[in-house]
């Protein structure tokens, strides 16, 4: 902190000094000794304007997070977003969510600029009627190349595929699988199960259809961040499911699904995770975002922000529903051998974990239940549809890569699932990223702001791909 504020101290000073410079090269010295004094005030009135927006801006965190300087950085942008945002939705005629979303979209997905790189080959076209983008590696085969189905995140409700040009060319690189990113509707003109839908008809339709596109049916996997890893293990889940069935038993089965910090459940936002990472990282993803932006996905309209308020404190189930479902979400999975607060060795993790036994509200004295919120969302909240962490039985899930941040409040009910995954005989391999933070595989297309243990989390999903792909 103290080295940014000597940065910007230095600057201000550079700048007084410049323009008092050229004031006394082309003015008398009298007039000269009136500019400097002119200059002085305004120069200070900055700097300490600059001071109080760097104690804004800034974000204490814990020693142990990586690559604070860029994550700082990236915070601090949110930051700026996220107050422009209610001052654009405060006087203009859009809603908080329908501004927030307009505002990504304009910094964040002005065309796909990986088109220009000329080893992957770019397709915008439409599968089963959704928009999607085809990144086709050069070197891929043109007849019967591997495809991984791409889902991105953004809580169901922002972003785009746009925004993920950089992230899925370079998925399509690392696998050197052709990879279809999907741009399924958004929460916020389409909710729940609009997405779901359009991402399961895109991924049976090339199941089916693959060699129009020149991809091996044979050899395809999902793959999704955060809520678009919601969309894949739910896509695995129900295609899985539905290959039971004579009208879809010919489908062929996914090979593989890649989930980076999936959002898997909306029942228990007390989690250790929760608790613990809460306030690391609050403007990138924090327990109130999550669950305003699930308002929205629920079809909550304008009392989203309301409610979701509500969703964050526990008010939208009642503790019976709680007990209920409590097998799903159980903190004592996330024990394992858990010594010295690192997550056991002998369970493949590393990496610094809370108690998993500590309480949160939902544990003590359950807060008031909002029924007129519970009627509106308990079917959606326990359906696997949306839940996958619910699913009674996941044994048809294909081998699974699945990769948590230490510092995502996402990261306990990852590990749950592979823990479940893992009970159900399924290969697992997860990766465990210490020090690690929400979105930090997200590429811009500058190494200014990509994270190295995003790019390390990239690197075993392409070998866990790789390796799956050539048993076949």
């Amino acid at each position: 902190m103290e080295d940014c504020l000597s940065l910007f101290a230095n600057i201000l000073v550079g700048f007084r000094n410049t323009r008092t410079f050229h004031i006394c090269w082309f003015s008398p010295s009298a007039r000269c000794i009136m500019a400097k004094k002119s200059y002085a005030l305004p120069a200070v009135a900055v700097a300490l304007a600059v001071l109080a927006c760097s104690s804004v801006l800034y974000t204490p965190l814990p020693d142990s997070v990586a690559e604070q300087g860029k994550l700082q950085v990236l915070m601090a942008f949110f930051k700026i977003m996220r107050a422009a945002t209610h001052v654009v939705a405060f006087v203009g005629p859009y809603s908080h969510i329908e501004t927030m979303d307009m505002m990504m979209e304009m910094t964040m997905a002005q065309q796909y600029y990986s088109a220009s790189a000329g080893d992957v080959k770019l397709t915008e076209t439409e599968m089963a009627g959704v928009p999607v983008v085809i990144y086709r590696p050069v070197e891929a085969d043109t007849t019967s190349a591997p495809s991984t189905v791409f889902f991105h995140g953004g809580g169901f409700v922002l972003l785009s595929t746009r925004a993920y040009d950089f992230t899925t060319y370079d998925i399509a690189r690392g696998t050197k699988t052709v990879v279809v990113s999907v741009d399924y509707r958004r929460g916020l003109q389409h909710p729940f199960p609009a997405a779901v839908h359009d991402c399961i008809n895109v991924t049976t339709h090339l199941l089916r259809e693959g060699h129009r596109y020149g991809i091996d049916v044979n050899r395809i996997g999902v793959a999704g961040d955060s809520a678009g890893g919601n969309l894949a293990t739910v896509v695995a889940l129900h295609l899985g499911e539905r290959r039971k069935t004579a009208q879809t038993r010919d489908l062929p089965s996914l090979k593989f699904q890649a989930l980076f910090y999936p959002l898997l459940q909306a029942v228990d936002f007390w989690l250790p995770s929760y608790m613990d990472n809460n306030d690391v990282t609050p403007a990138i993803l924090n327990r109130n975002f999550i669950t305003y932006l699930l308002a929205v996905y629920f079809g909550l309209g304008h009392k989203a922000r309301h409610y979701g308020s509500v969703m964050a404190k526990g008010g939208h189930i009642p503790s019976q529903v709680q007990k209920e479902y409590s097998k799903h979400v159980n903190r004592s999975q996330l024990c394992g051998h858990h010594e010295g607060g690192v997550w056991s060795q002998k369970q493949g993790e590393s990496g610094k974990i809370r108690d998993p036994y500590s309480s949160g509200p939902v544990d003590s004295e359950h807060p008031s239940v909002d029924w007129e919120l519970h009627r509106l969302v308990a079917s959606k909240i326990t359906d696997p549809m949306f839940s996958p962490l619910f699913a009674a039985n996941v044994s048809h899930a294909p081998p699974t890569y699945l990769h948590v941040a230490e510092f995502d409040v996402l990261r306990d009910e990852g590990l749950l699932y592979a823990s479940k995954l893992r009970d159900a005989g399924v290969k697992v391999k997860t990766h465990f990223s210490k020090g690690g933070v929400h979105g930090e595989i997200t590429k811009v297309g500058t190494k200014s702001f990509e994270f190295r243990l995003g790019e390390l989390a990239l690197e075993k999903m392409y070998e866990f791909v790789n390796e799956t792909l050539q048993g076949l």
